[in-house]
């Protein structure tokens, strides 16, 4: 996965927040594929307080 241009390997982080709802598949991805992570509507709502009081 690819968070903010840095390139990680961690798939079992990937694959438990893409469980979690926090993550999804870019459009036009495969699954199991090299893509970059998109933040989930729900992964948006959660970190929005947080980017807020930054």
């Amino acid at each position: 996965m690819t968070l903010n241009e840095r390139e990680s390997s961690d798939q079992s982080t990937a694959h438990r927040l893409a469980h979690a709802g926090l993550i999804r598949l870019p459009a036009g991805g495969v699954p199991g594929g090299r893509v970059p992570a998109e933040l989930s509507e729900t992964g948006q709502d959660l970190l929005e307080p947080l980017a807020s009081a930054a």
